[in-house]
């Protein structure tokens, strides 16, 4: 996954959208954003968040994922960093981008930032629903806010486990006229060629992007 230049965002304040039950994403992030909040469809990927958040002894250990972002950092100070990020994550709420207000019922203060990997092609049908989602989550960005999205271009299905999930096939043409269409404009975008070790049977991915938007 390509790194955010350390000056490409700015602000204090990050939504993630589709979250999932992930953390690592976020060990990076606390170093920049005082206040992040995680934003989920599954109850029970909101629960696990909340698992870690509680120090749940049970809840999974990102201890690898941590070690790296301090390595690529140059710093050891792991400890400090996970309070700074359990310090950091103000709520972890329901969010589901089909609805104008992803966030319903939640009435929250704009955004300096949002970001989402991987979520949109999993969640949404065409490409109207796909500029549409865009365009909600445009609507809680402050002037000027940015928005970081990481997905996949040319997938129709990926697995889980033995589980097979459809995708939303989106090629490079059709994210940057729905980004633009929906009100930003794209400041970086770049493309990472599917891995050639990545199982056929897994996803027929052919690439991911990786894109940085500004809104208008």
């Amino acid at each position: 996954m390509p790194c955010v230049p350390p000056d490409a965002v700015k602000g204090s304040r990050l939504l993630d959208v589709g979250t999932g039950p992930s953390l690592y994403q976020f060990f990076s992030a606390c170093e920049k954003f005082s206040e992040i909040v995680l934003a989920e469809f599954s109850e029970a990927n909101r629960q696990e968040l909340q698992r870690w958040l509680s120090k749940d002894p049970h809840s999974h250990d990102w201890s690898s994922y941590l070690q790296y972002s301090c390595k690529l950092e140059g710093r050891s100070c792991e400890e400090e960093k996970v309070d700074k990020l359990r310090n950091a994550i103000k709520k972890i709420i329901p969010c589901d981008v089909t609805l104008p207000n992803p966030l319903h019922p939640e009435v929250l203060p704009k955004f300096d930032v949002i970001q989402s990997s991987f979520c949109l092609e999993s969640a949404l049908s065409d490409e109207t629903s796909f500029r549409g989602a865009l365009q909600a989550l445009r609507s809680l960005l402050l002037p000027n806010g940015h928005l970081v999205l990481i997905g996949s271009l040319g997938e129709s299905f990926y697995k889980v486990g033995s589980v097979l999930f459809g995708s939303l096939t989106l090629s490079e043409q059709v994210v940057r006229d729905s980004v633009q269409g929906a009100g930003f404009s794209i400041r970086t975008f770049k493309t990472l060629a599917r891995p050639k070790d990545l199982e056929e049977d897994m996803t027929d991915v052919t690439s991911f992007f990786f894109l940085i938007a500004d809104k208008v």
